[in-house]
């Protein structure tokens, strides 16, 4: 039994896609970059991983987030200037099936991983960047491994047009697209700019608005910060999720957010990262992070 062991988002699931396809793959599990770091999942031995940090008992790794740079030897690739997790598996196995079926998937997929969009891009949703918002649309936990899994499946075996037909995705689409029109009209409220960094702290906000509101928006409500950071309660009790992002339509950072982040236990790109805090000394982190991206 050949266990997957994939990223929660976009890029995980094309990932998914591709391994899948050519390699026999019983399961496929969803987990985020923190539970591997921490050892909170047992990863199966000799199982594949993608779009996620090494573990010692994988059989085949792939990924291309620079924080996960480490010295062993591994069976797989990894490729810190690759695009997106999809592409570095697509180019890895370099078969006539992939290439043919999923060129325009994965280079969808370079495009969302890296945020490379334009003004009209993000106020009009469409092609594989709509599709990847129906990833927000499920209520539970469950509900959402599951959808993941018939998403993998649809991918597979139906081009987009039909896919964005499908009953369940146009529900999830147009149930993200109204949350994150809702969110917008509150989002301000807890929203400030500090130096040249846009900070939407959502600890104290309404439950739903940490998952309806758009990442996007900070660079909308203040088109001249240089990054964004992020905060909200996690989903593991006592922690908050702290996430930095560079400002898609400016590109001029100047800082490693990967780097920075991995400081504090979490990492990412260099251009968008996270980590995890303990939610009784988060103030201290942020603090740190913020002098860090404004300095």
């Amino acid at each position: 039994m050949v266990v997957l062991y994939t990223h929660t988002d976009f890029d995980g699931i094309v990932s998914a896609v591709l391994i899948s396809s050519v390699e026999d793959v019983s399961w496929i599990d969803f987990t985020e970059p923190t539970q591997i770091q921490n050892d909170e999942i047992e990863i199966k031995k000799g199982s594949i991983i993608s779009d996620l940090p090494y573990h010692s008992n994988c059989g085949l790794w792939f990924d291309h987030h620079a924080s996960s740079k480490h010295a062993k030897k591994f069976e797989g690739a990894y490729d810190p200037k690759a695009p997106s997790a999809a592409r570095v598996i697509y180019e890895y196995y370099d078969n006539p099936y992939l290439r043919d079926k999923f060129a325009a998937l994965v280079e969808a997929t370079d495009k969302i991983d890296q945020a490379n969009f334009s003004l009209d891009d993000i106020k009009n949703p469409s092609g594989y960047y709509l599709l990847s918002l129906s990833l927000d649309g499920p209520e539970t936990a469950s509900e959402s491994m599951a959808y993941k899994r018939e998403l993998i499946s649809l991918l597979k075996s139906r081009p987009l047009e039909k896919i964005l037909s499908e009953p369940r995705v146009v529900a999830y689409i147009e149930k993200k697209l109204a949350a994150m029109w809702k969110a917008e009209e509150v989002l301000h409220g807890y929203s400030r700019l500090e130096g040249s960094v846009a900070v939407v702290d959502l600890r104290n906000a309404p439950g739903w608005l940490a998952s309806a509101s758009s990442r996007w928006y900070p660079y909308l409500a203040f088109p001249n910060c240089r990054a964004s950071l992020r905060i909200k309660p996690s989903k593991r009790e006592g922690f908050v999720d702290v996430s930095v992002g560079e400002n898609i339509f400016k590109r001029d950072l100047g800082k490693d957010a990967g780097a920075i982040m991995k400081r504090f236990g979490g990492g990412g790109h260099a251009a968008a990262a996270g980590c995890k805090l303990e939610a009784g000394k988060a103030d201290a982190a942020i603090a740190e992070i913020l002098a860090e991206l404004n300095a």
